[in-house]
């Protein structure tokens, strides 16, 4: 899959993304993520097994943390819904081989996943 980039659709909720292989400058056709939740802010990207993995806020900031992934054949898996909620942005990384999900609640920070 290489190099991912995400990006928020012009004047809308959806979130596209696009690839390309590390060190080729063509990039796919932007795709629809086909969420059905849709996103206000950023989303956070992550890759973990071999997967691109995606959380990002609920729309108009509802303070809900959706996530869902794509694998290396370019199959996207259903939206999972996190327990809690944020008043933010999430942030995403791997380390130590563990899926790692930040986010800032109401008083103070947790981690998911």
């Amino acid at each position: 899959m290489g190099i991912a980039n995400a990006v928020t659709g012009p004047r809308s909720y959806k979130l596209w993304y696009t690839a390309a292989k590390t060190g080729n400058t063509d990039w796919t056709s932007p795709q629809d993520t086909d969420i059905e939740f849709g996103v206000t802010d950023p989303p956070s990207l992550a890759v973990s097994g071999n997967k691109l993995y995606c959380v990002h806020q609920g729309r108009a900031k509802n303070g809900e943390i959706w996530w869902f992934s794509v694998d290396s054949e370019n199959n996207r898996s259903e939206d999972g819904k996190l327990n809690g909620s944020t008043a933010s942005p999430p942030a995403l990384a791997e380390f130590h081989g563990d899926l790692n999900c930040v986010y800032r609640g109401c008083f103070s920070l947790f981690t998911h996943l």
